[in-house]
Formats: C-alpha cells, structure tokens, sequence
C-alpha cells in the first residue's frame, strides 16, 4: 500500500517536475541534461538563480538562494532547485514559509535573528534610504516587542509569534516587491506605512515589524 502511494504521489508530480527541470535546464542548457534524472549532481551558481523573473527584483534573492543551497555557497542542485519553488509556492504550508522566512532574515547563520540581522533586513527593504538613527529605533522596538525571552534577540519561537500578528506576512508571489514597513503606536494606529521606495518613520511608542516576500 505504502508503495502504491509514493508511485500515485510521483504520477501526479511529475508534470511539475518536468516544467522546474524546463527552467533549471534553460539556464545552462550545455551543463544540465535534458533527462534530470541521469545527473543529479549538477549545479548551478548562483548568479543564474538570482536572474530568474521570480527573483531577481527581490531584494533577499541573494539570501533566498543560499537558504536553500545544501553546500552553503549558493549554488543549486536540481532538488535545491525544487525545494526552493516547492516553499515559494502560494500553496506551501505556512509554516515551512516561515521556517525558511526566518533562515533568509539570519544572515549570520547563528539561528538567532539579533539587531544586526535586523539591521540588515530593514536596509534590504528600504534601499539603505534610512538614516542610521531610523535603523536603531526600528530595530530596537523591534526586538523589545517580539523578544518574548529577554535575550535581546529574535529565536524561532519569537519570529514565530511576531508573524502571527500579521496573517498576509508569508502571502506574497516569490519575487514580489510589494514590500511595506508599518510602525504602529501602543492605541494600534498605523503611524506610517511606507512602500520600499518611499520609506517614512515617525516617532512611535511601540512597533510592528511588518515585511513580506
């Protein structure tokens, strides 16, 4: 029974399959052969990856990419290659979104998001156009409300608990642009709302850390 349904499980994905290997292939089609199964220890650098249509206006592609690189230096294997589209997908679980959301958001990889991740997010997502006098206030207000532990950094469980309050935080396209800093006061009033390109903060007494990707 149980072989029954991994083979009904492979019929129904492997027209998706198919059409990712498609992709992987036309990106370095003397590299990749035609039949994915025959050399599965192909892969591709990152530079390819990051010049797709679904990635290459994000400003986390870079991070995406390595998030999903088994060798750590951003460069795909097919399976990488599936399972990054796999969590990108409107159709993926949220919670695997926000496992590899918080992964992107570690730029230093030490399973923690602290201040300077932080700090690096928010110049991702505002082009660098804020003062670093902006950076620290966010940051700050940041960790403060979503820091459940007192640790001054963001786990897992922390991340997890701060999303929770923003339900559309993990609903974005792969690829999308759309995205927005909202700083809300202690009365949940939305003070600013900025679009990547146009950032603005105002003084607040308390903070949500709002991005999607």
């Amino acid at each position: 029974m149980k072989k029954l349904c991994e083979m009904e499980l492979k019929w129904k994905l492997q027209p998706v399959l198919e059409l990712l290997h498609g992709r992987y292939h036309e990106m370095a089609p003397n590299v990749v052969p035609m039949d994915y199964t025959k050399d599965p220890d192909v892969k591709l650098p990152m530079q390819l990856i990051i010049n797709m249509p679904e990635l290459k206006e994000n400003p986390f592609k870079e991070r995406i990419v390595e998030s999903f690189s088994e060798d750590g230096e951003g460069s795909l294997s097919f399976n990488d290659f599936v399972d990054m589209f796999s969590v990108l997908s409107e159709m993926a679980p949220r919670e695997l979104k926000a496992i590899y959301a918080f992964k992107i958001y570690d730029f230093n990889t030490d399973n923690f998001i602290c201040k300077s991740d932080l700090e690096k997010t928010l110049n991702k997502l505002t082009r660098e156009e804020l003062t670093a006098e902006e950076i620290t206030l966010v940051c700050e207000k940041v960790i403060e409300e979503a820091d459940m532990d007192g640790d001054g950094k963001l786990g897992f469980a922390d991340f997890e608990n701060m999303i929770s309050k923003a339900p559309d935080f993990l609903s974005c396209k792969a690829g999308s642009v759309a995205v927005r800093l909202v700083i809300i006061d202690n009365n949940r009033q939305v003070l600013t709302s900025g679009k990547m390109n146009s950032p603005r903060i105002i003084r607040t007494a308390s903070s949500t850390f709002h991005i999607r990707i």
